[in-house]
């Protein structure tokens, strides 16, 4: 049967009810109101189960009917939403609509039937307002039978009268008749739902269905893993008593079995849980907060002779032993622990020095808790500090005397409570009066249902403690078990001396009369906060809402003798149900655990600020956020390259407008201010400071300070507006990291800059503090990380409030929360651009014309109505809309196009003014934000056509890439005449297509806008030139050379498509490097010769036992999260080398130079050049390239007193000119002059005395002297590279040398079977000074070459990531920023790494080549070609054209990687990750193509051409 909704589960008892309910999010209306029914009824049937009755059948009655109620509400609400397009967060979906129309449908039939034969009537009912009177409509039916059935079948209650059906069906109606359009279907992922919404979801999940929602997605793993990871309980508890039949007793069951049985299996569960922990130290690094209990004793449901069994003695007494061993263990492990809570745990010694080890403890809560005899004693006698506890609020719940031992290693506890959960709370023995330490510095004081016994003994351990210091306590509530009078009240608080009291709360009062107030007011005037409870009677011990005995006027005037008094709460029965108002809880109650932990970190609570996270759009470069600060408008990643030389800001800003307004505007710290607004503020008001000079920690700091501090003092206030833009903290993130100890001092000196200002403000200053942009892990930004996009806003006032949000909150719909990274408490947000125009009608300025942020409510929300708040709203809309719409008539207007209809509705929306107070504020920040959202969505859009004409080029180029290298394949010795034939057919094919362009944009360019001349230029020119390359040398096709088709470049180039391959390549680099060797080691298996065979072997794995050395070295992505661990720094979050890497720093600068003799040793070719370049040249600048890095690091680490820091940062730049100028200068000039590595040995032969000329080095004349020349570029990427990054660089260049010698050697086996294979094999020992010419180069010979330079990449601490750019590469040649060097070391170090791997692709043509005449094989012969060169080629030409071949094969794998990352990044270019993922991985293709391209040109055009120019001058050069 057809019914508006089903209520099968109000047939469940409670307990279903419970497991029901809060397994399921509250996402659909009337959620609320229906649960408050459904508690009442799961109360009510849980009262009588208690009680052993039947529940009252009458009130279940009634909260069924109540529930069914909102459920008919619901329904009517569901097809009104469907229509309105305002519906729950459940969402407008398919399904939805499917499963409620035919209800609709049904219901109307039938409504329609009863209606028709019903009739209206009016009756005018007096109204509560006196002289006032309202209709009340009923209806009468002519068949009341069908009435009856009517309200049963669709389960509508009795009290539910017919004329509210009416009511709400007209409404349904008129909604579905209003939008014409049909029902708005609703196209919502979960992931798209706020992230406070996620949370709840999250929060109301059980722990399995968390962990499935965050291993959904990066979005839900980010917002899931506090709930899953964060929290950790390891509790000893046993299954509860069961009972075989009802008849049996306590006595009938063999309680000694049961006892042990579940005693150990509780044991081994808990310790299983331990192990399992301490197994995973990424799962113990992410706990944040711990519970540990032992549930095995003390349950109170148990029957005493269950309840007190002795336990302890179970296993020789030991029973225990293994689970506090494994519990310190998890405790000590747990380093980022911050909340730790204990029930019913004995505490030995070492468990106390396990919790004083935890460094970022903050709460420690002991319940039902004992301290041991001997860890009292050592407590005792121990000195001062002996036990030092870092946790800052400690609570000690239905303490024994022996945990209040626990105040003595808590000596920093600025928060301290005590609270008796059964019996009265017992004072601590008079041995913990003296010893205790932190009552000096206590501020907060929770004393929680204390006996009238033991109330004197409180106070008495108070006064004395407190007696002979200045006590710090701003918070004491005093809880009381029975009341007490207000005497005796004033006693207790007088202990508290001179206290500087700001929140105080009394609860167990008996009078509280007028004159217990005014006793108040005048010992603790100061008073912000007041709490003051009475009970009904003196036997009364739950405080609860009651009638105080005088009018309420009169305690509000006892109240004005508190002038800083902000919150009141009371128990007044006749004011509110609330007797304490939530603000003044959070201040007063520890209990509440994450506001607890806020305000013991907070030194100064101000009830006049507004402290919040903002969020920003990247990029996270400080240009970026000025322009967003100032003009409101969002940035873009092209704008990026403007941080390195800015330009003016011609757009409206904030700025401009206080000049318009006459008013002066002063500044002070970083000079990016005046690239952008050099006539903004005022000439004599102006101190710039260079803002690159990232070494220099204070200079701009401390020139902030000298100007700022005058201006505040001057009693003139020359000033309207004022910025000063510190960057001391910047600073050290950039060059030591966010946990190094600089960053506490560097922030010890912000703070105490801030409480300056605070203290020089006025009454009508505003002051505003927040960070223009946040830093990642490793102190970096410019990226989109979580880090980088989130910092915090604080603003403050000294006169009256600035908002009264604190009292009466503004609509819950515009305000927006988040989570911090790595926390578990929301924090309201807002957008950084949101502060433009808060600021701009504070000062009373328009608001800058292109702005896009929205006004901050809170600090517009001045009275309950939010009046001013409204006006705000109404002109920020106004002028988004202005803005839009002149955009909208611009030439780019039609860029809006595909939002302008969502626009228009929101804005249509806020003309019609609704019944709905709230509504009327939601409506203008709805449109605010769908502004936002549509500018966003413009700065992201793509064009199609573009990118698929780049995409052709790209592809077609590929194919044109392979048919060169399949021409130049074939062509052989020639190669030289098949580069002349091609390269001018390629010239003119660039010129005739860019004359195609030209003509294409003339027919064109009216039909197919947003494409210019020059594009069509630069899409034909390449495009024909490529066709033209694959017409005249068609790639080769043959089944042979698709055999050989590299499976691993395909590999590569398609797990771009994956946005979890992407970022982690890292990790797929080194799989697929080793994997590409695998066929040379078949190869060198079956080699016929076993010195061969043993070279192939030994050299392969060396080379991957380099690269699995490598792969050692880590920096991490943000979407790695906790599955990466950084190792290129000493952690995630202090970029210093680790402390291996710096015992290995100079050894791996000796050990290159090592490396390249004995390598070149094999064939003898360390002589010549080689035998003065290296220990003269590449050594010593290796060592100062290495030497520098070592005295950053001790400069930076602070080793050295400061006085030190001017000769260290001299000795810095003079290590690192000297490594440059002597590889560049010094090496360059001698390799120029000298490029051969050969030696000649004379020797007498023979009896006629005949002279013989050995050449050493010959074996080998090619290859080693381009060695010599590489290790040039090598040297200076190795300069520029940090610490690790060398170490890495040493074994890549061992790894590339194992290499070249495994090519050398397959090829000589391949030779060899060649040879054997055609029956020839005296070939090899012919002594005419030929040889044949030697197998050609593969493809698969460039492959792991291509792949050693990925992999190079990412081990010298880079991903594509902008944040992972390391900036201290700046400051190596200069103290500061100077063009062009600083970019050129940025650039070294960071493509460095891929151009080293480019530059050695020659060498494996080069290598092991010997400068001899080779014979011309019978096949390659030509008719016309006479005898001569039929028989011989010259000594360079294979060489000369393999090199080229090399350098053709290694730029087409980055051209391959290139295109993979480019049709990803388009495919996906919706996709979440685009910007974070695909994008820059695209980015980075780029570069390592044109970095490819330099290094091969380089490589080939300047290394080949003069080594074999010098080699063929002496041993016989080509015609060529």
């Amino acid at each position: 049967m057809m019914t508006m909704y089903s209520d099968d589960d109000l047939q469940k008892g409670y307990k279903d009810f419970v497991l029901y309910w809060k397994a399921k999010p509250y996402l659909l209306v009337y959620d609320d109101d229906e649960e408050d029914w459904r508690t009442s009824l799961f109360q009510i049937e849980r009262t009588a189960e208690e009680e052993g009755k039947e529940p009252d059948a009458t009130k279940i009655a009634q909260s069924m009917d109540s529930v069914r109620l909102y459920r008919i509400l619901r329904f009517f609400k569901t097809m009104q939403g469907f229509y309105e397009g305002n519906l729950d967060l459940t969402g407008r979906h398919p399904s939805r609509l499917a499963e409620i129309v035919p209800k609709w449908s049904s219901y109307l039939q039938d409504f329609s039937e009863l209606f028709a034969c019903a009739h209206r009537s009016v009756t005018l009912v007096s109204s509560w307002v006196p002289g006032h009177t309202f209709e009340e409509e009923s209806y009468t039916f002519d068949n009341p039978d069908m009435a009856e059935k009517f309200m049963s079948k669709w389960k509508i209650p009795e009290f539910v009268d017919f004329s509210g059906l009416v009511c709400h069906t007209k409404s349904t109606l008129e909604s579905i008749s209003r939008n014409t359009g049909g029902p708005r279907i609703q196209k919502l992922c979960l992931v798209d739902l706020p992230f406070e919404i996620l949370d709840v979801i999250f929060y109301h999940s059980c722990l399995s269905d968390a962990r499935l929602l965050s291993a959904t997605c990066r979005q839900l793993r980010e917002i899931g893993e506090p709930h899953v990871l964060g929290d950790r309980t390891i509790v000893l508890k046993r299954d509860s008593l069961r009972f075989p039949s009802e008849d049996m007793e306590i006595s009938d069951l063999p309680l000694d079995d049961y006892i042990i049985s579940s005693a150990f299996a509780a044991r081994d569960e808990a310790l299983a849980l331990c192990q399992f922990l301490l197994n995973r130290r990424d799962l113990l690094n992410r706990l944040k907060t711990l519970f540990v209990g032992d549930k095995c004793i003390g349950n109170s449901l148990d029957p005493p002779s269950i309840r007190d069994y002795p336990l302890s003695e179970l296993d020789g007494g030991n029973f225990y032993s293994p689970f506090y061993k494994s519990l310190e263990n998890v405790i000590s492990s747990s380093v980022n622990l911050t909340e730790l809570t204990l029930l019913r745990i004995t505490m030995a010694l070492d468990i106390i020095s396990c919790l004083c080890n935890l460094p970022n403890l903050d709460l420690l809560v002991l319940s039902v808790c004992t301290i041991t005899h001997e860890a009292r004693r050592a407590l005792s006698t121990a000195a001062a500090g002996a036990f030092a506890c870092s946790a800052r609020c400690l609570q000690i719940d239905d303490p024994a005397p022996s945990s209040y031992y626990a105040m003595i290693f808590c000596p920093n506890a600025t928060n301290f409570s005590a609270y008796a959960l059964r019996s009265s709370l017992l004072p601590p023995p008079e041995i913990i009066w003296e010893k205790c330490q932190f009552l000096a510095t206590l501020k907060y004081l929770y004393l929680g249902r204390i006996s009238l016994v033991n109330i004197p003994i409180f106070v008495e351990w108070i006064r004395r403690s407190l007696h002979g210091i200045s006590p710090q306590i701003t918070h004491f509530k005093l809880q009381t078990e029975y009341p007490i009078s207000d005497t005796e009240i004033e006693s207790y608080l007088e202990a508290l001396g001179t206290t500087p009291l700001k929140v105080l709360s009394i609860e167990g009062a008996l009078h509280a009369d007028l004159s217990l107030f005014d006793w108040i007011a005048n010992h603790f005037p100061n008073l912000q906060g007041l709490t003051v409870l009475r009970r009904e009677s003196t036997r009364s011990r739950d405080t609860k809402p009651i009638i105080w005995p005088l009018p309420t006027w009169m305690y509000a005037q006892c109240l004005s003798a508190f002038p800083k008094l902000e919150y009141f709460g009371w128990n007044n029965d006749k004011i509110s149900e609330q007797y304490t108002t939530y603000p003044l809880r959070f201040l007063e109650d520890p209990s509440l655990a994450n506001n607890y932990r806020e305000i013991c970190r907070n030194e100064r609570i101000s009830i006049r600020d507004d402290n919040t996270p903002i969020l920003f759009d990247p990029p996270t470069a400080t240009l970026q956020r000025i322009k967003g600060l100032t003009t409101g408008s969002l940035p873009t990643f092209v704008d990026i390259g403007n941080n390195f030389g800015a330009s003016s800001i011609a757009e409206d800003s904030i700025l401009k407008q206080l000049r318009l307004a006459g008013k002066k505007s002063a500044f002070m710290g970083d000079d990016t201010w005046m690239s952008v607004f050099p006539d903004a503020f005022e000439p004599n008001m102006t101190f710039p400071y260079d803002s690159f000079n990232v070494e220099d920690l204070h200079t701009v700091d401390e020139g902030v300070i000298e100007h700022l501090f005058p201006l505040l003092e001057d009693p003139s206030k020359p000033f309207d507006f004022l910025v000063g833009h510190f960057l001391g903290v910047d600073h050290v993130g950039h060059r030591v990291g966010p946990d190094h100890p600089s960053m506490k001092t560097k922030l010890s000196q912000m703070n105490d800059v801030l409480k300056r200002v605070v203290d020089l403000l006025d009454d009508e200053t505003l002051l505003v503090v927040l960070g223009d942009h946040g830093m990642d892990l490793s102190g970096d930004h410019g990226g989109d990380g979580a880090h980088e996009t989130s910092a915090a806003l604080w603003v403050y006032s000294k006169g009256p409030a600035i908002t009264q949000a604190h009292l009466y909150p503004p609509p819950s719909g515009l305000l927006r929360y988040t989570y911090f990274p790595g926390t578990t408490v929301r924090h309201r947000n807002i957008q950084q651009i949101d502060i433009l125009p808060t600021l701009s009608l504070l000062l009373g300025l328009p608001i800058p014309y292109n702005n896009l942020g929205s006004v901050i409510p809170e600090l517009f929300w001045r009275d309950r109505t939010g009046t001013e708040l409204l006006r705000a709203l109404e002109i920020n809309s106004a002028q988004i809309k202005q803005y839009l719409d002149t955009y909208r008539a611009s030439p780019s207007g039609g860029e809006l196009n595909d939002s302008w209809n969502s626009i228009e509705a929101a804005w249509t929306a806020t003309k019609i003014s609704s019944s709905v107070h709230d509504n009327n504020f939601v409506k203008y920040s709805n449109f605010n934000w769908v502004a936002l959202g549509a500018c966003r969505s413009m700065w992201a859009q793509f064009n199609p056509l573009l990118m698929g004409l780049g995409l052709s080029v790209l592809g077609v180029g590929l194919i044109a890439t392979w048919a060169v290298w399949s021409g130049l394949s074939a062509s052989r010795h020639m190669w030289y005449d098949w580069i002349d034939l091609h390269l001018g057919r390629c010239l003119r094919g660039i010129a005739g297509g860019a004359i195609l362009g030209v003509a294409a944009y003339v027919l064109l360019g009216t039909f197919i806008p947003g494409i210019d001349a020059l594009d069509y230029a630069l899409f034909f020119a390449p495009l024909l030139s490529s066709l033209i390359v694959i017409a005249s040398s068609p790639p080769n096709l043959s089944f042979k050379a698709l055999k050989s088709t590299p499976i691993l470049l395909i590999l590569h180039a398609l797990a771009f498509f994956s946005n979890s391959f992407t970022f982690w390549e890292d990790r797929i680099a080194p799989f697929l490097l080793v994997s590409s060797i695998a066929p040379s080691v078949f190869v060198g298996l079956s080699a016929p010769v076993t010195r061969l065979r043993l070279r192939i072997v030994g050299f392969s794995i060396l080379f991957a036992v380099c690269v699995r050395l490598m792969a050692m070295s880590t920096v991490c992505r943000e979407e790695q999260g906790s599955y990466c661990h950084v190792t290129f720094y000493s952690s995630s979050s202090l970029p210093s080398p680790p402390l291996v890497v710096l015992a290995l720093a100079i050894p791996a600068a000796l050990g290159i130079p090592y490396a390249l003799r004995r390598y070149l040793r094999i064939s003898r070719s360390d002589v010549g050049v080689a035998r003065s370049f290296i220990p003269l040249i590449l050594q010593p600048a290796l060592l100062a390239g290495s030497a520098l890095w070592i005295v950053e690091w001790a400069d930076s680490a602070g080793i050295l007193d400061h006085h030190w820091e001017s000769l260290l940062r001299v000795t810095r730049t003079g290590l690192a000119r000297l490594a440059f100028g002597l590889i560049l200068l010094g090496g360059g000039f001698l390799w120029w002059s000298v490029p051969i590595c050969l030696d000649f040995e004379t020797k007498e032969a023979g009896t006629e005395q005949k002279r013989q000329v050995n050449v050493i080095g010959y074996a080998n004349a090619f290859g080693s002297p381009y060695l010599i020349f590489w290790s040039i570029g090598l040297a200076v990427v190795y300069a520029s590279t940090q610490l690790t990054g060398q170490v890495v660089i040493a074994l890549a260049t061992v790894a590339l040398l194992s290499w070249l010698e495994v090519v050398d050697s397959v090829r000589d086996v391949k030779s060899i079977q060649a040879e054997f294979a055609k029956g020839t094999p005296s070939t090899f020992l012919s002594n005419d000074g030929s040889t044949t010419i030697s197998p050609p180069i593969q493809f698969s010979d460039i492959v792991p070459l291509a792949l050693l330079g990925t992999h190079l990449f990412f081990a010298t601490g880079h991903q594509s990531t902008i944040s992972s750019i390391q900036w201290k590469s700046a400051f190596m040649l200069t103290s500061n920023l100077v063009y062009p060097w600083s970019v050129v070391t940025v650039a070294l170090n960071s493509i460095g790494p891929l151009l080293i791997m480019a530059l050695a692709a020659p060498l494996l043509a080069l290598w092991n080549r010997a400068p001899v005449s080779n014979i011309l094989k019978p096949s390659q012969k030509k008719p016309s070609e006479d005898k001569k060169e039929q028989e011989m080629i010259a000594p360079d030409s294979q060489v000369k054209g393999e090199s080229t071949l090399a350098a053709v094969g290694y730029m087409a794998y980055y051209a391959t990687l290139l295109l993979g990352a480019a049709i990803s990044a388009a495919i996906l270019r919706r996709h979440l990750m685009v910007w974070k993922v695909f994008a820059p991985r695209f980015m980075v293709g780029v570069l390592g193509v044109v970095v490819a391209d330099i290094g091969v040109v380089l490589g080939v055009g300047v290394g080949v051409e003069r080594i074999t120019y010098r080699i063929g001058r002496m041993f016989g050069k080509s015609n060529r």
